[in-house]
């Protein structure tokens, strides 16, 4: 009996499909089978083309950014070669450009020590010229005063007494001579002391004691010419000594000035290269961390998504071969060979008519208990679905509602598989969207800190360039002030010097006619003298040769203070515009290198302006990817965060509604549910 109620109800399914077909319901689900297996493949394939595509991106971005990291740490290693060996250059140019001011400081104070030895030398050499001079002058006045006889008169007794006692205050008269003066004085005072004394008588000894004192005179003033001739040979050599030390220090501290300057230069290039290595570094380093987390971030991306291709692929294969093993089942002779046999051939026997209405009995029955079961699981499962499927069933014939459960069991089932679609596309989506929110939230911070860091750089920039343009407006200024000076002074030296020249050329004139004139009045002289004439001189007349003696004495003098101030005034000048050189050479070196750094600041301060204007740029792209980012995660809340409960929840009640209707239809084949 219940072979006979679950044929009919097969019967009443087959009966509903078109007449005019000649097509069995097996062949027709080995169609709807055959076109999901196609379909399965062909999907399959789509997925294994994008998997290869995306699979080509992520190796060709990890392979670039590997290198583009690789390059940035050899870039990192030769930057840092290079910085350790600008240091190491700059340290020794540092130490040579030391040793180069020891030197010329060194050699400073050789030339102003020696320019004050030369200085004592050449007061010495005057001191003790005009020492020599004056004795001499002296030795010379006594000798002539000696050679002219015994005075007549007690007026010319004292008058040589005056000249020959001169001798015993020079001081490089001999202890011997001034004795031997002394010893000569002393007749003279005697006839200066005894009033009514005869001078007009010629005396022997008188003669005898000034000849041998005469000889005497005029052999120290032989050897006092000697002395001073050798005096004045060894100023000469001093002299020549002297410029001779001073030209071979003007020559040392011009080649180490200009070697110095070289070095500077140098130094200031190496400086240069320095701050540019050390910039290239920083950005190198930059580059280089921002590449190696956008690695990171692409491998963990990649891998992720590569493992959920691999997955659904997994699935896509277990989905067809499960495909094909039902059209392999359902093709085979057991199924689609006993449909052609008996199926076909029980629907168009005629007896099957004369139980209608038994079957309309029974379908009542179970229509009734499946109602009453799909209320119930709808009731507690709070599915509307089954609750809409049981109203339409209990007001459509029997004979539709094994179609309408059918078609919900079908539409459940594809909503389920399109719903686990959604959640694999969700779930991959939600987690690129999370990664891209962070990696651009990471991004915006990592910018926001650069450009911070770069704002407190240029404001310290900042200062460091106010001050050191003060330096070298301070710098200008001293510059300025010490030409000013060493103009000046150098026109006042320069005067001084012309001046002294022509003074020592016009005393040197004086002298040599005063010289020549009394040097030929002191020839000896022969005259006529008339016996009894008063008038007549007892002497040849040879000049003023007492008066003029000091006064070519003091004019010698004159001119040695002459030719005094014009050596000062050179080694003064020379010492002043060596002074001035130096502190110009530095002054110029100092410029250079301030100038240098003032302009290597500035560009660092456009660099860096220019960096805050790209990293804004980059800032407000950044901020835009992410409000584009956060956008699309607000789009997919509605569909694949907020969906009205878990997705677990969900399944599973869906999985109880598919049951369900799988239950009812068993019952109303009348199938045991027991």
């Amino acid at each position: 009996m219940k072979l006979l109620i679950r044929t009919s109800a097969l019967t009443l399914i087959l009966s509903a499909l078109p007449a005019a077909t000649a097509i069995s319901p097996v062949q027709k689900v080995l169609e709807l089978l055959d076109a999901l297996l196609v379909k399965g493949k062909e999907e399959k394939m789509k997925e294994e083309r994008q998997l290869a595509t995306y699979k080509q991106f992520c190796d060709e971005s990890i392979a670039e950014k590997t290198r583009t990291v690789k390059d940035a740490e050899e870039a990192m290693t030769m930057l840092g070669a290079d910085i350790e060996k600008y240091e190491a250059d700059t340290a020794q140019l540092t130490e040579y450009i030391a040793k180069h001011d020891a030197n010329l400081m060194a050699w400073g104070i050789d030339r102003k020590k020696a320019s004050e030895v030369r200085k004592n030398e050449a007061a010495d050499y005057a001191k003790m010229h005009q020492d020599y001079s004056e004795s001499m002058a002296a030795l010379k006045k006594a000798i002539s005063s000696l050679k002219r006889g015994k005075p007549k008169l007690k007026a010319d007794v004292k008058e040589k007494f005056v000249q020959v006692a001169a001798l015993q205050e020079m001081s490089l008269i001999p202890i011997q001579t001034k004795e031997a003066v002394t010893s000569f004085l002393a007749g003279d005072e005697a006839s200066l002391a005894d009033e009514d004394a005869d001078l007009s008588e010629e005396r022997g000894p008188y003669a005898f004691q000034s000849e041998g004192l005469i000889k005497l005179l005029e052999a120290l003033f032989d050897k006092f010419v000697q002395e001073r001739m050798v005096l004045q040979r060894e100023e000469v050599n001093a002299k020549h000594t002297f410029k001779l030390l001073i030209q071979d220090l003007n020559d040392q501290t011009k080649r180490a000035t200009a070697d110095r300057s070289d070095k500077i230069a140098i130094k200031t290039d190496k400086i240069k290269a320095l701050a540019t290595a050390k910039g290239n570094l920083v950005e190198v380093t930059k580059t280089r961390i921002a590449d190696k987390k956008y690695l990171k971030n692409v491998v963990a991306t990649c891998k992720e998504k590569l493992d959920n291709f691999k997955s659904r692929q997994q699935l896509r294969m277990e989905e067809i071969n499960a495909i094909s093993k039902a059209i392999e089942i359902v093709s085979s002779d057991t199924v689609s060979g006993s449909s052609e046999r008996h199926l076909q051939s029980m629907l168009e026997d005629p007896d099957i008519g004369a139980l209608v209405q038994l079957r309309g009995r029974l379908e009542s029955t179970q229509l009734t208990t499946v109602l009453r079961f799909l209320r119930e699981k709808a009731l507690y499962l709070g599915s509307s679905e089954l609750l809409q499927l049981a109203n339409r069933m209990s007001n459509d014939p029997f004979k539709k509602v094994r179609r309408m459960i059918s078609k919900t069991l079908a539409r459940l089932m594809a909503e389920a598989n399109k719903e686990a679609k959604k959640k694999g596309w969700c779930d991959s989506e939600l987690a690129t969207n999370k990664l891209t929110r962070k990696a651009k939230t990471d991004a915006i911070e990592t910018l926001q800190a650069d450009i911070d860091s770069l704002k407190a750089s240029m404001a310290k920039r900042g200062e460091e360039i106010a001050a050191t343009t003060a330096e070298l407006s301070a710098l200008e200024a001293a510059v300025a002030k010490a030409t000013a000076i060493r103009t000046s002074e150098k026109a006042l030296n320069s005067k001084a010097i012309e001046d002294s020249n022509a003074a020592q050329i016009a005393m040197s004139e004086a002298i040599s006619v005063l010289k020549d004139f009394y040097a030929k009045a002191d020839e000896p002289a022969v005259l006529l003298q008339k016996e009894g004439d008063p008038e007549a001189p007892d002497d040849p007349y040879q000049g003023m040769q007492e008066e003029s003696g000091g006064i070519v004495g003091l004019l010698e003098v004159i001119n040695s203070d002459f030719a005094r101030l014009e050596a000062a005034t050179r080694s003064g000048e020379t010492e002043a515009q060596q002074e001035y050189d130096e502190f110009m050479t530095a002054s110029k070196a100092d410029r250079e290198i301030k100038q240098t750094d003032l302009e290597h600041k500035i560009a660092k301060q456009q660099d860096a302006s220019q960096e805050i204007r790209a990293k804004k740029d980059d800032l407000e792209d950044t901020q835009g990817e992410l409000s584009a980012a956060l956008a699309y995660f607000d789009k997919l809340k509605p569909s694949c965060v907020n969906t009205g409960g878990k997705y677990s929840e969900r399944g599973d009640r869906r999985k109880q509604e598919l049951e369900s209707l799988k239950l009812a239809l068993r019952m109303l084949n009348g199938k045991d549910v027991a």
